[in-house]
Order: structure tokens, then sequence, then C-alpha cells
């Protein structure tokens, strides 16, 4: 084989390897989390109105020294019980773990503003108006569980607002939704089934390292997801999403859950401190 033969063969094997390279680690990827962002399972989208309005955000707010005031990136939570004017939700403890701050929440039905100013609109840029943040109602901190991610807080509001039901435990290979505020979006839905069960370590808001036995699915969930909830076919919760996971390049690969027992059992144990 002569030299100039090889260095072809060369030049081949390596280009074939980099697409192999390309396709395994950016090309894949990029399609497997678009597939799991904009996958839609109609007759389950055609049920969301019946728990949206149970799904709230929660925003951290912090007052500096000089009086000023700042929001921070937060996240979502869902309605389980209505009494005397108050609604009770679950949300992830990390989503609510700072002691300096405040926090606030919102639901679908709390109009959402944005600063019109046409310059801003043609550069794509959405700023929140003051009157959003104005409109807020309190969130207070009940429980947090000391043996999972998970924490149960409060908010008066007057709205009629959905408290979904329990599923009694999630399936591996069952269809589900997830409902939430990621990416700094108002709220959206996306939609998967669940894979598997597998421990996580986790940082509590004590700043401990606990494990946390999770359920992985494959609906879209991302920064600001985290508390948010997961339904089933029946629309009923079926769990409440504390993190996923990503490549090194960002790109969505899961998401993981708390499933219903671990969810009642922290309601349990906020009544009996109550």
């Amino acid at each position: 084989m002569t030299k100039k033969k090889s260095l072809i063969i060369a030049l081949i094997c390596a280009l074939a390897a980099g697409g192999v390279l390309l396709m395994t680690f950016i090309v894949l990827p990029i399609l497997r989390e678009n597939e799991c962002k904009n996958r839609v399972f109609e007759d389950l989208e055609a049920e969301l109105p019946k728990v949206r309005s149970g799904v709230i955000g929660i925003i951290p707010k912090a007052v500096g020294t000089d009086g000023s005031v700042t929001y921070g990136g937060g996240g979502s939570g869902v309605i389980f019980m209505h009494e005397n004017g108050t609604y009770y939700a679950l949300t992830a403890a990390h989503v609510v773990g700072s002691k300096s701050a405040e926090y606030k929440t919102f639901s679908v039905k709390t109009p959402y503003t944005t600063v019109d100013d046409p310059a801003l609109k043609e550069a794509g840029i959405e700023l929140v108006s003051e009157s959003f943040y104005d409109s807020l109602s309190d969130l207070k901190v009940e429980y947090v569980s000391t043996d999972s991610d998970a924490a149960v807080v409060s908010f008066k509001s007057e709205e009629e607002l959905a408290c979904p039901g329990w599923a009694p435990d999630v399936l591996e290979g069952e269809r589900i939704v997830c409902l939430g505020f990621p990416d700094g979006r108002y709220i959206s839905e996306s939609y998967g089934t669940v894979l598997d069960r597998e421990d996580k370590e986790y940082k509590s808001t004590d700043g401990t390292v606990k494990t946390d036995s999770v359920v992985r699915h494959d609906a879209y969930i991302n920064f600001g997801s985290s508390g948010g909830p997961a339904f089933n076919e029946a629309m009923s919760l079926c769990g409440l999403n504390i993190g996923g996971e990503f490549d090194r390049s960002e790109h969505f690969k899961a998401g993981c859950m708390l499933d219903t027992p671990q969810l009642l059992k922290c309601v349990d144990e906020w009544k009996a401190s109550r």
C-alpha cells in the first residue's frame, strides 16, 4: 500500500470517528432534549384544566440593608389542601431553603404582566413588571421533611384553586405530565414516561448530604421545575420534581421526582407537628 493511500485511509477513519463522536455527544443529546421538550400526549393535555390552577410558582424576595428589593429565581409547588382560606402546598425543600429570604407565590390565575417597552420586545427581552411582583401572596414555610427533599408551605388566597387528588404510587412505563416554571417561563407542561427508580444524593437545607430514593422520568424539566408536580393519566398527583440529570453540555437526560408515599409521609409528619 502506498503512503498516499495510507494517508487517505487514515483521513477517512478519522472523519468517521469524528462523525461518530459528533453524533454521540452533540447531535443525539440535542435531538433527545428536543423530543423531551416537545412531546405531547393529547389525551393528558385535554385533562390539564382540572389541575393547572393547583400549580404555584415560588419566588424568593430579598431586602437589602438600604431597603432595596430583589427577586431571585424560584421554583414550583402543588396545592394539596385548602382550609379556612389557607392553601397548603408541597414543594422541594431546597426551593425554600434560604433562611434570609422571604418567599412569594402566585398561580396561573395571577395576572402576569411585563414591561411594555418596544425596544425590549424587539430585542426579545421580557421583563416582569412591578405590578406582577406587587400582586404576589406571602408564602409561609410550614414544615421541612427530615427524610427527603420535600417541604410543606402555605399561603392565603381568595382565588378558587385546584386541590389535585393523590395517586397510590407511580409505575415504570406509566405516562405522566409535569407542570412548573422551568427556564424562567411563566408556566409550562412536559410529557414523558416513568423510567426507573434510583437512589440520589442531595444537599439538604442544613448543608448535610442525604439520599433520596427518586423516580426517574423523561418529561423535560429544568431550573425552576423543582417542587413542581407530576400527574398521571387520571390527573392524580404521582410525584414531585426535585432535580434532573444533564450531560456535560447541559442537555437534559432525565428528571428526578419523589413518589407519592414519600410525599404523604411528609404531609403526615407536618400534620403531626401542627
